[in-house]
């Protein structure tokens, strides 16, 4: 279309607030856009650390220390477990071959094993991660 005299000047004023009316609502839905983003990652962050944290209290609850008597069990085969001055019973895992001594003494450091399970079923399975004689 072409418009001359007093209606092009209307028409190009209109195109002009169009355009204008257009970069004003894009600008704003920019920053609407950038705003909610953030906040999502804001939210996704608080997420994050409380999961973090969650699992430095759940590992830090699987951590055992004790002395015991290191005993072996005829049953299921054989194997070596340990019996804490508590009264607990451990199924170590990774108990070395040098403290496979039925009625030694010892205190030890282990983590409990939660998700393993044994066909021993005579005690709580732990992985050790110190242990020395008494």
């Amino acid at each position: 279309m072409h418009f001359y005299g007093p209606n092009r000047q209307s028409y190009e004023i209109g195109v002009l607030y169009g355009y204008i009316l257009k970069m004003i609502v894009l600008k704003t839905l920019s920053k609407i856009l950038a705003s909610v983003v953030v906040v999502f990652l804001l939210i996704s962050l608080v997420f994050v650390i409380s999961a973090i944290k969650e699992k430095e209290k759940e590992d830090a609850g699987d951590m055992v220390t004790g002395t015991g008597t290191v005993i072996y069990m005829s049953m299921e085969g054989g194997f070596y477990g340990i019996l804490s001055d508590d009264g607990e019973h451990y199924d170590p895992v990774n108990l070395e071959q040098e403290f496979k001594v039925d009625g030694l003494r010892v205190s030890f450091e282990a983590k409990i094993l939660r998700n393993y399970g044994s066909i021993h079923m005579w005690g709580r399975i732990i992985s050790i991660l110190k242990i020395q004689r008494l």
